[in-house]
């Protein structure tokens, strides 16, 4: 399954129904990450990681997300911001016309509505298009 073929699936459904079980398995088996707007605070990734995010953006490499950590952090311990510079971003962001992602990474959209009105633009695209990193 291409992010294209998924994102098509995707498309019209409704908030609340976006996301099926069958669907979470042919994105983690095709190395398939979705992003999407869950709430006016909430971010959803799903398919191949899984996580609930808010605002920040949301740092993705070959294996998958990054987990979230203090953006700050310069520890010779655990080198964070040294691995988060590797990964590619994607920033949400809640509008007037709803959720909007912003990203470099080739993607796919498609739309979530709510009640017959866009809620918002997901995207799709695949892990194997972030770059390898070192953790």
């Amino acid at each position: 399954m291409t992010p294209s073929e998924l994102a098509k699936k995707l498309h019209g459904r409704e908030i609340g129904e976006e996301f099926t079980r069958e669907d979470r398995l042919a994105a983690k088996d095709a190395g398939l990450i979705v992003v999407y707007g869950y709430s006016d605070d909430c971010v959803e990734v799903d398919g191949a990681s899984t996580d609930e995010l808010g605002f920040d953006p949301i740092l993705f490499h070959r294996r998958g997300l990054l987990p979230y950590h203090e953006r700050g952090c310069d520890c010779k311990f655990c080198g964070y911001s040294l691995v988060a510079k590797q990964c590619k971003t994607v920033k949400g962001k809640f509008t007037n016309e709803g959720w909007r992602f912003e990203t470099d990474i080739p993607h796919a959209t498609f739309d979530i509505m709510e009640d017959g009105s866009l809620f918002c633009r997901g995207i799709v695209f695949s892990l194997s298009d972030c770059p390898e990193v070192k953790l």
